[in-house]
């Protein structure tokens, strides 16, 4: 049985929550798993008068406390939004690190995920509610868990063979979110890692701007694959060939889709880092 911390390092997870959680918890707790949703609950009723933002440092003490207590196996965050890179400097990442457990989170996640120097998860702990915690539990069993991969065919200046990408370390997750960490001492080396990419609302030429934040911080140089995983409104409006002929612009190696990785209700997890 593993014992599940609830936080909430980004925008304010109750009340949009306040249906979701229990249906979370039952579901664990059908799987044989206790989540704890006690400290978010708490912060949320301390934060009534701020409902849009809860302290930042307080975001962080949850994660620690969390990170710290010897009765916790696992962390759990379905928060999202714009707000999880304020935790980051208030955040005793030597504590952390002493104490290294799964973290799993998605979207607005990327960037706390992409900061801590362990493997972490990519993945929305809510769409276990209906699709089970198989890749969770592969997590816990330090497997590493990888998507099914579908090869793009390549650029002039890339390669189409794909399938030794899942055999490498992945950074990335949410374009947007993941760039957060740009500038700071917490964006990661991506030599020899995979730079998964997706999204959900970015327009194509958002991306088109995202990408080339990438590209002047040399992320593509260094990478040794790129993944697509889902982009929602761009492959809403019909434009995922768009999409990839704007990533493989950019792509110097191997490039692929991974079709079941985003904001869909069915996504599959990643292992990071």
């Amino acid at each position: 049985m593993t014992h599940f911390a609830l936080t909430s390092c980004s925008n304010p997870t109750l009340p949009w929550a306040q249906d979701k959680l229990p249906k979370l918890v039952q579901a664990l707790e059908a799987a044989g798993h206790i989540l704890d949703t006690s400290a978010v609950e708490a912060l949320a009723r301390e934060s009534a008068q701020t409902p849009d933002r809860w302290d930042p440092r307080e975001r962080a003490r949850i994660l620690e406390r969390a990170f710290a207590a010897p009765d916790v196996d696992a962390i759990l965050d379905i928060s999202g939004g714009d707000l999880a890179n304020e935790i980051l400097p208030h955040l005793d990442f030597e504590a952390v690190s002493a104490h290294p457990k799964l973290m799993v989170g998605y979207s607005d996640m990327s960037c706390v995920l992409g900061a801590l120097p362990f493997p972490t998860l990519l993945w929305n702990p809510l769409v276990g509610i209906t699709e089970g915690f198989e890749e969770l539990d592969q997590a816990l069993a330090r497997d590493v868990v990888r998507p099914e991969l579908v090869p793009v065919a390549p650029s002039k200046r890339g390669a189409a063979e794909t399938s030794h990408l899942t055999g490498l370390p992945w950074a990335g997750g949410n374009i947007r979110c993941f760039l957060k960490l740009a500038g700071t001492p917490w964006w990661p080396d991506l030599a020899g890692h995979v730079l998964l990419l997706e999204g959900q609302g970015p327009s194509l030429t958002a991306v088109a701007a995202l990408l080339g934040h990438h590209e002047a911080l040399g992320s593509f140089e260094r990478a040794a694959g790129v993944v697509v995983g889902q982009f929602t409104k761009i492959d809403e409006a019909g434009q995922r060939g768009q999409l990839l002929d704007l990533v493989r612009e950019y792509a110097r190696g191997p490039l692929a889709e991974a079709p079941s990785v985003g904001h869909s209700l069915t996504s599959g997890a990643v292992t990071l880092g």
